[in-house]
C-alpha cells in the first residue's frame, strides 16, 4: 500500500507520484472511485486535500478512515464514501449552519421532506458574541 502526500507541493506530487506511481490525476487532485481508491493505481487511496470535494477538516477525518480502513480490506468488503449529510458551517456573526440537501435538491429529487430551521440566540456561542440572529 501507497500513502498519499498532501497536494501542497505539486512539483514533488507530479515526480513522486503521478509518473513512477502511474497514478490518473484530476487537476490537481487524485482521481478516486467511490472507495476513495485511485481509479489508475488500486494500491493507492486518497482523503481530505489530496481529493476532490468539500475542504472540511471532519470530512477529511472521515474520509482518512474509510480510506484506512478500505486500503486493509485488501479484496475484502469495501466501505463508499457517503456524502448526504455532510454539515457545513459558516462561522461568522450571525453563525449559519446547515446539513443534508437543499430544499432545492430534495425537491428536485422528488422527496417529501420538511425544512427546519432553529432558533440559536440563547447558545452561548451567540451569547457571548451578543448576536441578535444565528440560524441553523
Amino acid at each position: 500500500m501507497d500513502c498519499a502526500l498532501p497536494m501542497k507541493e505539486p512539483e514533488i506530487v507530479d515526480a513522486l507520484l503521478v509518473e513512477s506511481r502511474r497514478i490518473d490525476m484530476a487537476g490537481p487532485v487524485l482521481s478516486v472511485d467511490k472507495y476513495l481508491r485511485s481509479t489508475s493505481n488500486p494500491s493507492v487511496f486518497g482523503a481530505g486535500d489530496t481529493i476532490a470535494g468539500s475542504q472540511l477538516p471532519a470530512l477529511a477525518t472521515y474520509e482518512g478512515r474509510i480510506a484506512g480502513q478500505n486500503a486493509m480490506a485488501g479484496d475484502g468488503a469495501m466501505t463508499e464514501a457517503e456524502y448526504a449529510s455532510v454539515p457545513s458551517v459558516v462561522f461568522s456573526v450571525p453563525s449559519l449552519a446547515a446539513v443534508g440537501m437543499t430544499e432545492a435538491q430534495a425537491t428536485e429529487a422528488g422527496l417529501d421532506f420538511t425544512v427546519k430551521t432553529n432558533e440559536m440566540t440563547s447558545w452561548r456561542s451567540a451569547v457571548t458574541y451578543a448576536e441578535t440572529a444565528s440560524i441553523a
